[in-house]
């Protein structure tokens, strides 16, 4: 995966953007993109990764290989009509992905969080 994040580049340019893909042979090949394009491939990014990821590491009884990016700072905060919590995960790096959680999900989210918390402490003490 690291040979190809060397070889894949997104530039901007002007009010579009230029994927590049530099071959072992040294060619590149270039794809303008407008930013609702940018946009389209980000948004179905998570799935094809997921389906790669089945592919490569198909399930082995209960486990489930999945790409998980750790989360270093979040933030919350409400949409204009009210309707939604908006939850904006920020990665290490400073990338960050903004989920719009209607109401009711945000209930069961904050229901079930503790939960999971005093699971995972719960497990962390049994190790020491």
């Amino acid at each position: 995966m690291s040979d190809a994040a060397q070889t894949l580049h997104l530039d901007a340019s002007g009010e579009n953007f230029i994927l590049r893909k530099r071959s072992d042979d040294g060619s590149e090949q270039q794809m303008i993109l407008t930013a609702d394009e940018v946009l389209t491939l980000a948004q179905s990014a998570p799935l094809f990764r997921e389906r790669i990821l089945s592919v490569r590491a198909p399930k082995a009884g209960s486990a489930t290989a999945v790409f998980a990016t750790e989360v270093a700072r979040i933030a919350l905060s409400h949409e204009t009509l009210g309707e939604s919590i908006l939850l904006t995960l920020f990665a290490p790096s400073g990338g960050h992905v903004t989920f719009s959680l209607p109401r009711p999900l945000a209930k069961n989210l904050a229901q079930r969080l503790p939960e999971y918390v005093s699971e995972l402490e719960s497990r962390q003490m049994t190790k020491q």
